[in-house]
């Protein structure tokens, strides 16, 4: 299986077998469509999210029966119950601060900002703060 490295600033091409291992330069290797599924997600909530900001009040557009908006919210609860802790700081081997996180994170903020889910901002307030230690 071909594994790519996620490092700060560039996602690097890699033929390892491995499902998931640090790589000397500090990066760490995540399954190609893992890490697809993460950006599609996130960006498919920031997306609904922004879209319902800019919809008519008293005439929202609506598919399947829900609004943009309520699209985002589902999408939203449905990735922190399949998540749970595991993105939280030692919830999972893997777990780790990174752009996907934080965007995640970003992204449960302003849709619990705009749908008024106290939930969905104490996960997304619970997730950031697992990564601040004592020390700072």
């Amino acid at each position: 299986m071909k594994n790519f490295t996620m490092t700060s600033t560039k996602l690097c091409h890699s033929e390892h077998s491995e499902e998931s291992s640090v790589s000397p330069a500090g990066g760490h290797r995540v399954g190609f469509f893992a890490a697809l599924r993460m950006t599609v997600m996130v960006a498919l909530i920031s997306l609904l999210t922004a879209a319902s900001a800019h919809a008519e009040p008293l005439i929202p557009y609506k598919f399947n029966g829900a609004t943009p908006l309520e699209w985002s919210q589902r999408l939203a609860q449905s990735e922190m119950a399949r998540r749970g802790t595991t993105l939280n700081y030692q919830g999972a081997p893997r777990a780790r601060w990174d752009y996907t996180t934080g965007i995640f994170s970003l992204a449960l903020l302003k849709t619990a900002e705009r749908t008024g889910d106290i939930a969905m901002a104490d996960y997304a307030a619970k997730l950031v703060t697992t990564f601040v230690q004592p020390d700072g």
